[in-house]
């Protein structure tokens, strides 16, 4: 369903307009060099599809010295966002991750993370693990860096596992019931990714120890509206983590 368009928007989105880092549709020019995100030793984390902010707000408070840029097309949704959530280190993009690389030069960022992101059952090029948006990623983030992805979607789950490992990720850990009695499952590559994330089983790496040390389902977990509105209902939240790297031995920690 389609959300109703807010009362007064164009006013309050042109009130808003500073603290929009840039506009990234199709039909807008690429942003100006100033802003363009270029190297630099800061870690840069990215919400794709950011709603209401809940998720962006609790990380860039939680992790202060970490640029966070959160990431909205809907301007419906952002304005609400814009006119309540001010914190230094989180910016906002409006527009879609398709055009990211105007913004981001290439291996810029360390994280993607994909929260409830609509599954579009009947529309799959539209599902932000559609491959056309992982050649995006793998531009944007470092050697190393990660995909992190919750949904209470089994479908979207599903596909989104088989795409990663088919799009030059691997998938290092993978849970169907994030908040559940199950410490969900550290995968290793030289499985077959998608059995594993379809069948469970801890797996190690090749020195004995829990891939990443990720497989605690509360490690460094912050709950989204939406999981907050699943978990209350009884729905499972699944999770997955993938990475851009073949050395996958210290790219999921949060210190």
């Amino acid at each position: 369903m389609r959300m109703r368009r807010k009362r007064n928007l164009d006013a309050r989105l042109a009130a808003c307009e500073p603290r929009i880092l840039c506009r990234l549709y199709a039909e807008t020019p690429p942003p100006a060099g100033d802003i363009r995100v270029c190297g630099g030793d800061v870690r840069r984390v990215l919400e794709l599809g950011c709603g209401k902010g809940a998720f962006a707000q609790q990380y860039a408070a939680r992790y202060p010295d970490t640029a966070v840029y959160a990431v909205e097309k809907d301007m419906n949704v952002l304005v609400s966002v814009l006119e309540t959530i001010s914190l230094p280190n989180l910016r906002f993009i409006a527009g879609d991750a398709l055009y990211l690389p105007r913004l981001f030069g290439d291996s810029t960022n360390d994280t993607i993370y994909l929260n409830f992101s609509t599954p579009f059952p009947k529309a799959p090029a539209q599902r932000l693990t559609h491959e056309r948006y992982l050649a995006v990623y793998r531009a944007l983030l470092k050697p190393g860096g990660t995909i992190e992805l919750k949904t209470d979607n089994d479908g979207f789950f599903d596909y989104s596992a088989e795409s990663l490992s088919a799009g030059g990720f691997e998938i290092v850990y993978t849970t169907r019931d994030l908040h559940g009695n199950g410490d969900g499952e550290s995968v290793n590559n030289d499985n077959n990714n998608s059995d594993n994330v379809k069948n469970g089983g801890n797996v190690n790496n090749n020195n004995g120890g829990e891939v990443c040390g990720y497989n605690r389902r509360d490690c460094g977990n912050i709950i989204t509206e939406y999981e907050r509105k699943f978990m209350s209902a009884g729905v499972e939240i699944k999770k997955l983590c993938a990475v851009r790297a073949i050395d996958k031995s210290c790219v999921l920690g949060y210190n």
